[in-house]
């Protein structure tokens, strides 16, 4: 049966989309786009709501998006992927072109997704305390290198001070007022 308004067929002019996805490609991700991969998330599709999408957040910044698969409804909102049971579904259907979709192998709770980072960020955390504990020690042991070296140091300019001081009055021992002069000027030194 043809639509026809006005002496037209209404879906002439429209494009025609096939009925059923077909699957190109399968197959899961590969070691490098899971290393790639910081975290993944589940979200809600802004643009067709009941479609739900894995966002990729990536170690080198940004994140990617990729829709579930229809099966994947059941996955909760905020839930990590499995992405080592994953997979990738490249899907085509006429007037639409080839899309990837993820299917899901697995999922993870995100309290324990939560619970690994925090985990992962404790012990690096304690990683640095350690070196700034190190960094610390070495700091005060070299400052008190320094403290030695100048303590040395003030002891010699002490009595090299005290040696010219004997030296001055030695030759001034005939005038008490200039030695006088030199007693009060090395009391102020």
């Amino acid at each position: 049966m043809d639509f026809i308004i006005n002496g037209e067929n209404v879906f002439g002019g429209l494009q025609k989309y096939g009925e059923h996805w077909q699957v190109i490609e399968s197959r899961n991700f590969n070691a490098d786009e899971i290393s790639s991969v910081r975290s993944n998330s589940v979200v809600n599709d802004t643009n067709f709501r009941p479609v739900k999408k894995v966002c990729f957040f990536m170690k080198g910044g940004g994140q990617y998006y990729l829709p579930l698969s229809l099966h994947g409804d059941d996955v909760p909102l905020g839930s990590s992927i499995d992405m080592k049971t994953a997979r990738l579904l490249k899907l085509y259907r006429e007037g639409v072109g080839n899309v990837t979709w993820v299917e899901v192998g697995g999922v993870v709770d995100p309290a324990i997704v939560k619970k690994k980072y925090l985990d992962e960020e404790t012990e690096r955390l304690k990683t640095r305390i350690d070196e700034l504990s190190k960094e610390k020690a070495n700091q005060q042991k070299e400052y008190r290198q320094l403290q030695l070296q100048y303590e040395k140091l003030e002891e010699r300019f002490k009595s090299e001070k005290a040696i010219s001081l004997k030296t001055y009055f030695y030759c001034f021992s005939d005038d008490p007022v200039r030695i006088k002069e030199l007693v009060i000027k090395a009391i102020i030194i």
